[in-house]
Formats: C-alpha cells, structure tokens, sequence
C-alpha cells in the first residue's frame, strides 16, 4: 500500500516511504490541528502535542477563503465552511473505491485491507452533483514546496479517488496555500474516461506498485518533505564529525566543533551554487532526469510594502508611529560577545 501523499517523491524513488512514519503523523496532527482553528477561529488543545517549531509555523497560516472556480461557462464560489474535510480515500489497483474503516492507521491497512494500493487523506474536498464533479484542495504550508503545483500526482489522487467515492465523472484539483493565504486551481477539469485520467493512473500505478531498488538521489529530493531524515539524502554528511551529537553523548567540545564544521558545510554548499548559477548563466538550464523541468533564473516582482510616508501625509501627521505594533519575538543562535 502506499499512502497517497509520497506519490510525487515515490514516482521516482521507490524508498521514499520505507521511512519516517514519525513525520508522517506530526504531518497528520498539524493538518487536524489547523482544520479546528479553520472551523472555529480558536487554536485547540491539541496544538500544545506539536513540536513548538510546527505551533510556530501554523500559527502563521490563513484560514480558507472561499474558492471561486469556472466550470462550464459557470462561476461557482465554493465556501470550506461547506466543504468535508480529513475523508480517507482508498483505490485497489483498479481505481475502485474501498471503504477503510474510520480511525484505522495507516500503518494497519496493508494488513487489514490487502487490497488496497493507494490511501490518503484529503484535505478540502465539494461535491457538485449537478456538475457530475468534485473539487479537491490540499492545504500547504506554501505552494512552492509542492514542485509540480496542481499537476502533482498527490493532487490528482485524491481527485480520483473522491471522485470515485462519491461515484462522480470529473474532478478538479487545487491547492490553499495557508501561508500566503490563496488557491491555486488547476487549469483543466479531468474526466474519469478521458486520457489525462489514464495517464495519471499508470503514473500512480507505477509510483504504487514499484518496490524494487534503494533509495535514489535526483531534482526530486527538493519536493520530498522527508528529505531532513533520508539515509540517502544525508549520506555525504561526515558522520564521524557529529557522531556524538546524534547518539546524545556530546560534550560542550563537540558541539563547539560542530558549530565549525556545519560553518564550513555551509560555505562549501554557497560555492557550489554560486558555481551552478555560473555555469548556467553561460550555457543554459539544467534540465531535470525526466526532462520535466529546468533550472535557470527567473525574475520575479517584488512583495507590496505600505508608503508610510504617503499614509502618514494623507493622514496629516508626522510619521506612522503610533501605529505600529511589536511582531512576535523569534529566536536567533549566533556567536555573540560574552557578558562579564
């Protein structure tokens, strides 16, 4: 069985989610914890179970706004308050629809549900019966983590498999970015008969079923959110340097060391870009294993800021103040000068 979410890693690598089951539920708490604040504007209990790096980072998120999509020569405006959230999405290897009984994990359903080749849990989801269609949303912490925006195989599993579920003809998907607060939409609807369909299907098959090989290293490690934790991914880190650190018996020397050390990694890592960057204002782009993508520069517009100085003259005063209010305190590790 694989879960629905590491479809786009596991297209590609087939270990992706052979590991991680940790991330995978601090994922799963972060997503109902930020569902409850959506529904009522009050952060729940459960919160206070995250890591304080994820409380940080979802207190920042905005809720759903409602989603305005064209379909049919029609404008509908779609409203998450109306929209059902968290449903668990099943297909066995045909694309049929199999229905897992509600609070079993993910961990027990290979074992309960032999059967089943994909799972996941969708985010957002409408039904527009009198347009045969569905609407999928997934909630990101920022777009740009996902690399292949709506046409993400994650996306395109939860619309089938909704879709199925509610024994729909179509689905559209799209993405709520709760960082900056916008939908993106895909720019296609996607019939369940139509070739686009098929193509994401042998696509999912593929990623579902394919278990042979290790890990493997490609542009597809930027859009796997376990990376941080991948053996392959880390494997050029000089273990030996921060052995101590990682089985928990390091001295103040150890980590003094380290500190040095992860200095270095770091320059090291800013040469090589600046290298690559060299390269490919001179030659052209690098493209990706599967000639999908392309890394080059691109220019893009500046963020809007406030004109304090016209604010504060259409409003008669001096300067704006009075009007501002401190941000929230965040931490910063340096060096600094010692305080006798």
């Amino acid at each position: 069985m694989r879960r629905i979410s590491s479809l786009p890693v596991a297209e590609y690598c087939s270990r992706s989610d052979s590991f991680g089951d940790e991330i995978e539920s601090t994922n799963a708490l972060r997503s109902t914890v930020f569902h409850s604040y959506a529904e009522t504007g009050v952060w729940p209990e459960l919160i206070n179970s995250l890591p304080d790096t994820d409380v940080e980072e979802i207190k920042r998120w905005k809720r759903p706004t409602p989603l305005t999509v064209n379909v049919d020569g029609k404008k509908i405006t779609l409203d998450y308050s109306a929209a059902v959230k968290e449903v668990r999405v099943s297909m066995d290897s045909d694309f049929n629809f199999v229905e897992v009984a509600k609070g079993t994990l993910p961990g027990d359903i290979q074992r309960l549900y032999p059967n089943v080749l994909l799972s996941g849990t969708l985010d957002i989801g409408w039904d527009l019966p009198e347009l045969d269609l569905v609407v999928v949303s997934d909630i990101k912490s920022s777009v740009f983590a996902v690399k292949a925006r709506c046409k993400s195989l994650q996306l395109h599993g939860y619309g089938l498999g909704f879709a199925k579920f509610l024994g729909r003809k179509r689905y559209l998907v799209g993405i709520w970015d709760a960082s900056e607060g916008r939908h993106y939409i895909d720019d296609q609807v996607i019939c369940l008969d139509s070739f686009e369909a098929e193509e994401y299907k042998g696509r999912i098959k593929q990623a579902s079923q394919h278990r042979d090989g290790g890990f493997v290293k490609g542009t597809h490690c930027s859009g796997c959110w376990k990376r941080d934790a991948c053996p392959a991914h880390l494997v050029d880190v000089p273990d030996s340097k921060f052995a101590s650190i990682f089985s928990g018996t390091a001295k103040e020397a150890d980590i003094r060391e380290a500190l040095v050390a992860v200095k270095q990694l770091e320059d090291t890592a800013q040469r090589v870009k600046d290298a690559c960057k060299s390269w490919v204002e001179r030659k052209g782009p690098i493209r990706s294993e599967d000639g999908l993508k392309e890394w080059y520069c691109a220019q893009r517009p500046g963020k809007k800021a406030l004109d304090q100085d016209a604010v504060a003259a259409k409003l008669g005063v001096d300067d704006l103040k009075e009007f501002m209010k401190p941000g929230q305190p965040y931490s910063v590790f340096d060096w600094r000068n010692r305080k006798e």
